[in-house]
């Protein structure tokens, strides 16, 4: 076994049995916390975005036909966009989401959370 992988394995081992103060330095305060035992993160999903195109510029555009104002969009379009980027190696993708519904328009289009914010383009056809 490399040395690399043996330093790995023993920081995370030293991670999961004594983050306390690891979180408190992460978070800048100290909060409650339970270790997730399961941190393997594989899936096996199978996903097919509506229309894909590598513009002239080299950049990537990608659509979405929505037709239903499904609450985890934003999800969705952001698992499209890495999938996307990790795909055809590009960072350079425009994003849309088209919607075509007959009900207001409930969806958001995007998602904050501390130090990370994604943003795709929502256009309702009815405006």
């Amino acid at each position: 076994m490399p040395d690399k992988i043996k330093v790995d394995i023993l920081l995370k081992n030293i991670l999961k049995n004594s983050p306390t103060k690891l979180v408190g330095l992460l978070l800048g305060k100290e909060i409650k916390w339970e270790v997730l035992q399961d941190t393997n993160l594989s899936s096996v999903k199978r996903r097919e975005a509506d229309f894909v195109v590598r513009l002239e510029t080299g950049g990537i555009l990608h659509l979405e036909i929505q037709s239903t104002n499904d609450l985890i969009m934003p999800d969705r379009m952001f698992e499209y966009y890495y999938l996307i980027k990790d795909k055809y190696n590009t960072s350079d993708i425009t994003q849309v989401c088209l919607y075509v519904g007959n009900e207001p328009l409930r969806m958001k289009e995007e998602i904050k959370a501390p130090f990370f914010t994604y943003r795709y383009k929502l256009i309702d056809i009815r405006n």
